[in-house]
């Protein structure tokens, strides 16, 4: 698409659709960011409702079930947010670009910290746990996803579900990292 064919379909003139964002670029940032935002208030609420309530292990399991289900129930963003390539561009990066930030990761890597302090985790290295566990969780969602849909059919590995595979995804967060 063009940035004038979107300003047509938005009905509005395309210098009025550049004053807001510069290029498809800066386009692309903008709905991120606002996909961020609904991903990160699923974090806070997790946090805040269950924070000093249950352990931290139990916290990060929670928060692994929000985004499993994020990427399924929302699946056109997670695929923006977490699998497409912003547009190239070669000016400077925009006023979105350079707001991006890593809030629902900065959760995670907290509520970790937390464990680890507790005893609950055993790391020398929280920021280092943080993100296996965090690469851990995405790639399972991506697995989840449709586009890996023939992973859980008859003919991939034998008999399976996804269901399956979703439980086998949450009793491993709560084994995967926990003191024993």
């Amino acid at each position: 698409f063009s940035m004038r064919e979107l300003a047509k379909r938005l009905d509005v003139s395309p210098s009025g659709l550049y004053r807001y964002v510069a290029n498809k670029r800066e386009l692309w940032y903008a709905i991120v960011i606002e996909d961020f935002k609904l991903f990160t208030q699923g974090f806070r609420l997790i946090h805040d409702k269950y924070i000093g309530t249950i352990s931290f292990v139990e916290l990060i399991t929670k928060i692994g079930v929000f985004f499993l289900e994020f990427a399924k129930n929302n699946y056109e963003k997670f695929h923006l947010m977490f699998l497409s390539n912003p547009p190239s561009s070669k000016k400077e990066s925009g006023e979105f670009e350079r707001s991006m930030n890593s809030e629902a990761l900065d959760i995670m890597y907290s509520i970790v910290s937390k464990a680890v302090l507790a005893k609950e985790i055993i790391s020398q290295n929280p920021k280092h746990l943080t993100l296996s566990y965090w690469s851990y969780i995405l790639g399972s969602a991506i697995l989840l996803s449709p586009t890996y849909e023939y992973l859980h059919s008859d003919t991939f590995l034998g008999k399976g579900t996804k269901s399956d595979y979703e439980h086998f995804i949450v009793n491993m967060i709560n084994t995967l990292f926990v003191n024993k």
